[in-house]
């Protein structure tokens, strides 16, 4: 289970949230949920 750091926080038409570096072997990622549909061709 991937622990954050805090809660998801809007953006736009997003949310995001930070991965504790204790659950991804030191490194600090950035979550983000994007919930804008995909352009179709």
């Amino acid at each position: 289970m991937m622990r954050f750091i805090g809660d998801a926080r809007p953006f736009r038409d997003c949310e995001f949230a930070f991965v504790h570096p204790k659950a991804t072997n030191g490194v600090l990622l950035e979550y983000i949920d994007d919930k804008t549909e995909v352009p179709k061709d």
